[in-house]
């Protein structure tokens, strides 16, 4: 949010530390509610940072993580504040910033897949080789590997997910908005556009 206020094309091109560095230096308050995050920004300190004369970028500029929603903006002259309207909410046992319509207040430069959804998905998989090519009923398997018979039936059905929808969640490319219970209440639906319907997301896959 303060980078996409800032404008400064140079600074955005800077390494991850050159760029924190003078964020930090332009921040003076952050103030967390219930339903705002509101940032004041020192006006002495952005006049230092725009009259700054950055070393050139790297060759390949690195990626930053945008903010797709506009602040209210208000200048007192000695400070700007950034006010932008959210909402916290508990996905997957923690707690995140989401816009009041449920979207991601933020896109992530590098995308990091989520380590829980991952191993769902992995153990989805191994569960389901597992039984066809032993062919052994869920309960003789579950009593056999000392696993929850509940568990492997709540996760099995991950592996009825399209290929896109898993391709996205191995690779980081999911909102953080969807959280593994989305993942199985969609892979109850069999058709692969009804699953990416089901989850906001859009696709050119066919199903």
């Amino acid at each position: 949010m303060v980078l996409v206020y800032l404008k400064n094309e140079r600074l955005v091109n800077q390494p991850d530390e050159v760029r924190d560095h003078w964020i930090r230096s332009v921040v003076d308050s952050v103030i967390l509610s219930t339903d705002s995050i509101q940032l004041s920004l020192d006006a002495d300190g952005i006049r230092s940072l725009h009259a700054h004369e950055f070393d050139d970028p790297p060759e390949e500029s690195p990626g930053y993580p945008v903010c797709p929603f506009e602040p209210i903006v208000e200048d007192s002259g000695k400070l700007v504040r950034l006010t932008l309207k959210i909402q916290i909410k508990k996905l997957d046992g923690r707690r995140v910033l989401l816009s009041p319509s449920s979207q991601d207040l933020v896109i992530p430069s590098r995308p990091e897949p989520k380590p829980h959804i991952v191993r769902a998905i992995g153990l989805a998989y191994r569960w389901h080789q597992d039984l066809v090519w032993g062919g052994m009923q869920i309960r003789e398997y579950a009593n056999a590997n000392s696993i929850a018979r509940m568990r492997i039936l709540k996760l099995l059905p991950l592996t009825q997910l399209s290929p896109e929808i898993l391709k996205r969640a191995l690779t980081g490319a999911l909102p953080d908005s969807i959280t593994l219970n989305d993942l199985l209440a969609a892979s109850t639906h069999l058709n692969w556009k009804r699953q990416s319907e089901f989850l906001g997301l859009s696709t050119t896959s066919r199903d």
